[in-house]
């Protein structure tokens, strides 16, 4: 294999010189011929008194978010310093505040989130390192959680005031441990680590939490609870308003980029099985229910999402397909957009008259009367940069979700699917 190809940094570091590579190695980590037990931390780099402990430590970018992009594929330049140092154990050292909830009174977030982020990232980078080198060793850790209520949240914070840190970090696999939480995951898998997150069930979170929870409202798992002295009383759940049940089905409310790589929000039929698998089945019972979708547009303040018909004592609740626009008309000037529409609209009709009030009156009535047929508009011309496709995106402005762009990709036996109940 080639050399390496960082950059030596002597002594400390900057940010800016980490921002460089996804992966960071000190110089002196870098001279070691063989290194037995290697640290890693992610970066931004704060373990250089650990350097300077003589502890063989490097910044790895992005080992506790999930969504890390260097977390798809183990960094080629990292996977040719574990084969060239010959290294055995991997050992991940994490802050203080790893498992610390960041409790805020009256914030409506879920504190299990960032937990099963740090939780899915610890599993990926494993998962790069047991597929790169089975016999490999992997052990997780982080500075114990009482550290970060005495100021002390990285490598060097714990270090400037307590020397014996290093010792610690050395000594990671004994059992009693005054500065390390470890888990050995080669051995015992990342069930131990999901235990240690307190994501096993909401008793264990608030039991650990207690000082921070204390008798207010916090949300675990997607379900609000609140400790009254004696156990834990559910609320409600939060995620209910991403399901709902329409007719015998059930949908979830999901984000897609569609083929302009733009989000839109769909509902997706989703299996009770995987619902329930996920919340258990009092999570069933808070889900809105519906007897039918509708599609009512309108675009003023008469909008409603939901419908209530009645009729010969019979009831019906009604989900409304049509999507609230974001926006308000108010008289003004308009330059810019007024001499786009006389661009776009400036072609004569048949009888030699000019489009563009017919333009406006089509757009006039597109807002206002969304439910009245109108002709269909071609914008057509053999040159390029015309303003066709601008033309496309300022409805798109103006009516979001409302409005799907179709290329050729979606034409097939089933095309209707993907603009039935849009506006245009």
């Amino acid at each position: 294999m080639g050399e390496l190809t960082y950059k030596p940094i002597s002594g400390g570091n900057t940010s800016e010189e980490q921002t460089e590579t996804n992966v960071y190695i000190p110089a002196e980590v870098r001279k070691k011929t063989k290194i037995t037990t290697l640290y890693v931390t992610d970066l931004p780099f704060t373990a250089n008194l650990a350097i300077k402990a003589n502890l063989p430590v490097v910044g790895y970018k992005g080992i506790c978010d999930q969504y890390s992009d260097t977390l798809y594929i183990l960094e080629p330049d990292f996977a040719q310093f574990l084969q060239q140092k010959k290294i055995h154990t991997v050992v991940l050292l994490l802050n203080s505040d790893t498992v610390h909830p960041y409790f805020t009174v009256g914030e409506d977030k879920d504190l299990s989130k960032p937990l099963y982020n740090i939780f899915n990232a610890v599993k990926k980078f494993s998962n790069l390192i047991n597929s790169f080198d089975q016999d490999i060793t992997f052990i997780y850790s982080n500075l114990k959680h009482h550290l970060f209520y005495e100021g002390l949240k990285t490598i060097d914070d714990v270090g400037e005031k307590h020397p014996k840190l290093f010792k610690s970090i050395s000594n990671y696999r004994a059992k009693s441990n005054a500065f390390l939480d470890s888990i050995n995951i080669s051995e015992l898998s990342t069930r131990n680590l999901y235990n240690h997150l307190k994501l096993k069930n909401v008793n264990d979170f608030y039991s650990y939490h207690a000082d921070r929870l204390k008798r207010y409202d916090f949300t675990f798992r997607s379900v609000n609870y609140f400790y009254d002295g004696d156990k834990i009383e559910k609320i409600n759940y939060i995620d209910t308003k991403l399901y709902m049940r329409v007719g015998p089905y059930y949908y979830k409310k999901i984000l897609m980029l569609n083929p302009h790589d733009e989000l839109e929000e769909v509902l997706e039929p989703w299996p009770i099985g995987e619902i329930t698998r996920d919340y258990g089945a009092e999570f069933i019972k808070q889900i809105p229910r519906y007897d039918s979708f509708t599609n009512k547009p309108s675009n003023t303040g008469e909008y409603q999402r939901t419908f209530t018909l009645n009729r010969n004592g019979i009831t019906s609740e009604q989900y409304n397909l049509y999507n609230p626009v974001d926006w308000e008309p108010s008289s003004g000037e308009w330059p810019y957009i007024e001499m786009f529409l006389k661009h776009i609209f400036s072609a004569k009709n048949v009888d030699g008259e000019g489009m563009y009030e017919w333009g406006l009156d089509y757009m006039t009535h597109t807002y206002v009367r969304p439910k009245q047929r109108l002709p269909v508009v071609a914008l057509v011309s053999e040159a390029r940069n015309t303003g066709k496709t601008t033309y496309l995106d300022f409805n798109k402005l103006l009516y979001s979700a409302n409005i799907t762009i179709l290329d050729n990709s979606r034409f097939n036996p089933k095309f209707t699917s993907h603009f039935a109940g849009k506006l245009i």
